[in-house]
C-alpha cells in the first residue's frame, strides 16, 4: 500500500511541477520573417508567408521563461514574388522531400527589465534534414496588454545544412551560402 501512494505521490509531483514549470501555452499571432542573401548579381530576399508556432510562456520574478518551443515554416510558403526564384529555393531546401524548416528548444529563462529584454534562446534547427543546435539572440518587450513582441536576426551557412547555393541562368548568377534571416513575432496567451 506504501508503494501504491510513493507512486501515485511521485506521478502528482512530476505532473504539477511540470504543469507549473511550462507555464501557459502560447501562440504567434503575426509574424513577420525576410530571409536576406546576396549574389554576384544583386541581393534578394524572400519572405516567410505562415509559420505555425506554440510555447510555454512564464513570467516569474522578473524573468521570462520561454519552453517547448516549436516553430515551423513550411518551405511552399517561402516567396520571393519570382516564380522562378521560388522554385530554384525549393529545389535547394529538398522541399519535396523536407516540406518544413523547423526550431524546437527546451527551456531558457530570459530577465526582464522594465518590460524589455534581451537573451538567446538555444535550441535546435532543421533544415533539409540535417539538424544542429543553434544559439539566437533575441530582444523584446511585454506590450500594454501583456502580450509579448519578439525579435531577432540569425545567420545561417546554408552549406551547413547540405543546401547548395542556387543558381541560375546557365549558372552566371550565383547566390551566396549565407543569409540573414530577420524576424518579428508577436505572441499571445491561448
Amino acid at each position: 500500500m506504501n508503494y501504491l501512494r510513493t507512486i501515485t505521490g511521485a506521478i502528482l509531483f512530476v505532473l504539477l511541477v511540470g504543469k507549473t514549470f511550462a507555464g501557459p501555452v502560447w501562440k504567434v499571432t503575426k509574424a513577420d520573417i525576410v530571409i536576406y542573401g546576396t549574389s554576384n548579381l544583386h541581393d534578394w530576399e524572400m519572405v516567410v508567408k505562415e509559420v505555425k508556432s506554440q510555447q510555454n510562456i512564464l513570467f516569474s520574478g522578473g524573468q521570462l521563461i520561454i519552453g517547448n518551443v516549436d516553430l515551423t515554416v513550411p518551405v511552399q510558403l517561402i516567396e520571393s514574388g519570382n516564380s522562378i526564384m521560388d522554385g530554384k529555393a525549393r529545389e535547394a531546401l529538398k522541399g519535396s522531400t523536407y516540406p518544413s524548416i523547423r526550431f524546437t528548444a527546451g527551456s531558457t529563462t530570459i530577465p526582464v527589465s522594465n518590460n524589455t529584454f534581451e537573451g538567446k534562446i538555444r535550441g535546435r534547427l532543421e533544415i533539409a534534414g540535417v539538424l544542429k543546435e543553434v544559439e539566437i539572440p533575441v530582444n523584446g518587450f511585454v506590450k500594454a496588454d501583456k502580450n509579448l513582441m519578439l525579435k531577432g536576426e540569425y545567420v545561417i551557412d546554408m552549406t551547413g545544412y547540405n543546401v547548395k547555393p542556387p543558381t541560375a541562368v546557365f549558372g552566371t548568377l550565383k547566390t551566396g551560402k549565407e543569409v540573414k534571416v530577420s524576424f518579428t513575432f508577436e505572441l499571445a496567451e491561448l
